[in-house]
């Protein structure tokens, strides 16, 4: 086992977007992104999958657009998280999310509108609300 946990690359599962078009140039918007984050693996390799979806029934208000993106990042665990669950999903949140956030602007800027940059995340407290030590993947 090599020293440091070791990121492997990334893919994008799936996106979607489409658009709620506005009834009038004053009309407002609320976007609050929503989060989800899963992993599985074992002792030696861990897969975390990042989903951003954006739609007015997660963000409480009417949205421009309804978003969903998924992306896969593939890591080597090293000694340093060998024993370390949550620290795993932290290595993995702060590799995952500046990529899922550049492919979010590139796909808003691609659709003729203004581009939507995702805000920073708090990986700490996304990290403190996962399930449990013992239920996520050995």
């Amino acid at each position: 086992m090599q020293p440091h946990t070791i990121f492997k690359g990334y893919r994008v599962d799936a996106a979607s977007i489409s658009f709620n078009m506005p009834k009038s140039k004053d009309e407002t918007f609320k976007i609050s992104p929503h989060f989800e984050c899963k992993m599985t693996g074992n002792s030696e390799n861990y897969t975390t999958v990042l989903t951003v979806v954006i739609n007015p029934q997660l963000s409480g208000g009417k949205t421009p657009f309804n978003l969903e993106a998924t992306m896969s990042g593939f890591f080597a665990v090293g000694e340093d998280l060998s024993c370390d669950k949550r620290g795993q999903l932290r290595f993995a949140l702060q590799t995952l999310f500046p990529y899922m956030r550049a492919f979010v602007t590139t796909l808003t800027t691609s659709c003729a509108m203004p581009p939507f940059i995702l805000p920073y995340i708090d990986i700490e407290s996304m990290v403190a609300g996962m399930r449990a030590e013992g239920d996520l993947p050995n």
